[in-house]
């Protein structure tokens, strides 16, 4: 009731206030800024791979922009995966000749060192059935499992890439081929990281393109002995050195009280990494630079951290988390969302804070959408499992993302100024109204 009492004379003395910080916002929002920091990240530093010169040289040009935004700047050493995808090739031969298939190792996958292995090739289109599956001895096993366009459609299909090379390798397998995870038919093999199972056999995998899957399973149903000859130059090269980080504006009420927004840096080989990440960084800096330029002082500080490693172990936030997760966290808002139009915010908050947001963020109009889940359901993510902190997701429209996603696809070309502009907008007006509501809150 003290804040419903609280929000109503907001409503009759300090909205206007508000109204007029978030038309600022919304004004400064508009700068080519935020879109120009993107395009140079996925332009000059793509395949920003942990360990690599280009995402050393995108840590680099990021600090920068957090000094022209008014921050506070350090960085923090994190030792990170160093993986090198190589140079990977499968063919078959059929009554027409050798039949070129468009693949890439899975992040993280050994390699057969150059070596061609040429076997056969056994095709399961679903979980069960390979579960159902005997020895698979010296055989390839291609899981061609379709991703649907459903919500959840990436999860179901994700097992084959996440888990199925240990799961061929106990049946005898010497490789394996995974069908790409995308509801779209292109010729764009997409990557991602696979799981080695501890005790397990490492066997190589590749992925192929959703046309040429469909292809390859055609060939398999005209000639269930097809051999395919397989070779990659992938390998794992123990650790580098990679940096984290951070930029922040103190807060003027409660210095010691962090909100924290984060955004990894790390994108795969065969990628720009426009959406994946380099939005995701961008956005979060522009949080800062229109803080500065909208001269709105924060009353807790308002930390962006660009982290490494998301893509393979997370070990930029494992390292922040052990160098910073003493600190007091108000909520860890992460912005990997892709650049589509902007939607909203998921919170996993306790029902009371989470009204408390709600409440304010409806008196002045702030249209995003806000969804609550239950805050002991974030343990899945770092600073909450090891912290107990909220965490927040931003949102935008992701019906085309799994379309583009760890794919050649993801770049520039289809990074749109006006969202862009639109998705700063709605994150800066979102911590800033957070901001306010949490002062003295927490």
């Amino acid at each position: 009731m003290k804040y419903v009492i609280i929000v109503l004379l907001c409503l009759l003395t300090g909205c206007k206030s508000d109204t007029a910080v978030l038309d600022r916002i919304e004004k400064n929002s508009k700068s080519d800024d935020c879109f120009r920091c993107i395009k140079t990240l996925s332009e000059d530093t793509p395949a920003r791979m942990s360990g690599s010169k280009s995402n050393e040289e995108a840590i680099a040009f990021l600090k920068s922009e957090m000094v022209k935004a008014g921050a506070d700047v350090r960085t923090d050493s994190v030792n990170v995966p160093l993986w090198l995808p190589g140079v990977s090739s499968l063919y078959y031969m059929d009554e027409t000749g050798r039949k070129e298939l468009n693949a890439i190792p899975l992040g993280m996958s050994i390699g057969t060192g150059g070596k061609e292995l040429n076997l056969k090739v056994v095709e399961f289109t679903n979980k069960a059935d390979f579960e159902k599956a005997s020895s698979l001895e010296g055989c390839i096993v291609f899981f061609n499992e379709k991703m649907d366009t459903t919500a959840n459609g990436y999860s179901k299909a994700g097992w084959q890439r996440m888990f199925g090379a240990s799961m061929a390798a106990k049946k005898g397998a010497e490789a394996v081929i995974t069908r790409s995870l995308s509801p779209v038919s292109d010729n764009f093999p997409r990557t991602g990281t696979l799981r080695y199972e501890e005790g397990v056999k490492q066997i190589p995998a590749l992925a192929i393109s959703t046309h040429d899957a469909d292809i390859l399973s055609e060939s398999i149903a005209k000639n269930p002995n097809l051999r395919v000859t397989f070779s990659s130059t992938s390998e794992w090269k123990g650790t580098a050195t990679g940096f984290n980080l951070i930029g922040e504006i103190k807060g003027v009420k409660n210095p010691d009280k962090v909100i924290l927004i984060s955004a990894h840096i790390d994108s795969w080989f065969n990628s720009q990494g426009a959406q994946d990440n380099a939005t995701g960084c961008a956005q979060a800096i522009d949080v800062l630079r229109i803080f500065s330029k909208a001269g709105i002082k924060p009353q807790n500080t308002i930390r962006v951290l660009i982290y490494q490693d998301e893509e393979i172990s997370m070990s930029g936030m494992k390292k922040y988390i052990e160098v910073y997760g003493d600190e007091s966290y108000l909520y860890n808002l992460e912005i990997d969302s892709g650049a589509e139009e902007p939607v909203g915010f998921a919170l996993f908050e306790t029902e009371e804070v989470y009204n408390k947001i709600k409440l304010f963020s409806d008196s002045l109009r702030f249209t995003s959408e806000l969804q609550r889940m239950p805050l002991e359901d974030a343990s899945f993510w770092p600073l909450n499992s090891e912290k107990k902190v909220p965490v927040y997701f931003y949102m935008a429209d992701r019906k085309n993302y799994f379309s583009i996603h760890h794919s050649e696809v993801d770049n520039m070309s289809l990074i749109n100024k006006d969202i862009i502009s639109r998705s700063s907008a709605m994150i800066t007006s979102f911590v800033y109204l957070t901001d306010k509501v949490m002062c003295s809150e927490k």
